[in-house]
């Protein structure tokens, strides 16, 4: 594990776990799958109330951004990779989530336009046929994916990735990962940079 850290100071603090697997390692019959599963996720995390999060799936990866609000606490930290031990090992997606999910993710699909949603890299990537499909996935494969599916996909995406960790915190090194589960650091966490 390589790890580089700069403490900062008086600001908050952000938080970037950034997953390597993402729409390019979905098998055909998946399409769509990765952004449905972090869209299922991010209505299972339960956060403290001095954190937000902001999730997004692209081409070769999937990004949980934290930021956690000044002066609050060393909790946040530990509520945040239980939470990652909890969704991921713990608990099964139900029924509700991803109905909810789905809902989410059929929305964006609805509402995107590639003529104006596609930046110029985007664009790019697929004229050059290095990548067939959008990451959002499309209607009909969303529709009809079962809960058993996408639990299957889940521990797929677990079993399969690599973690990057990223961090702007103003707690020292040794405490930061203290707070990381084991099941989380010995297994999955390949890199940790303090910015």
């Amino acid at each position: 594990m390589n790890i580089n850290y700069i403490k900062t100071q008086g600001s908050d603090s952000n938080i970037s776990i950034i997953f390597n697997r993402g729409s390019v390692n979905e098998l055909k019959e998946e399409y769509g799958y990765t952004h449905l599963l972090e869209h299922c996720l991010l209505e299972m995390f339960r956060l403290e109330k001095d954190c937000t999060l902001q999730a997004y799936t692209e081409f070769d990866h999937v990004e949980f951004d934290f930021l956690i609000f000044q002066n609050s606490g060393d909790d946040i930290y530990i509520n945040i990779f239980d939470n990652i031990k909890r969704i991921f090992i713990e608990e099964h997606i139900t029924e509700a989530v991803l109905r909810q999910a789905k809902k989410e993710v059929l929305n964006e699909i609805k509402k995107f336009n590639p003529r104006k949603k596609m930046t110029s890299e985007f664009s790019e990537i697929i004229s050059a046929g290095n990548v067939k499909r959008i990451p959002l996935g499309e209607k009909a494969s969303i529709e009809n994916v079962s809960i058993e599916k996408i639990e299957a996909f889940k521990k797929k995406f677990w079993d399969n990735c690599k973690i990057l960790l990223l961090a702007v915190t103003e707690i020292d090194y040794a405490s930061f990962v203290s707070f990381i589960p084991n099941v989380i650091m010995k297994l999955r966490v390949i890199t940790i940079k303090f910015l």
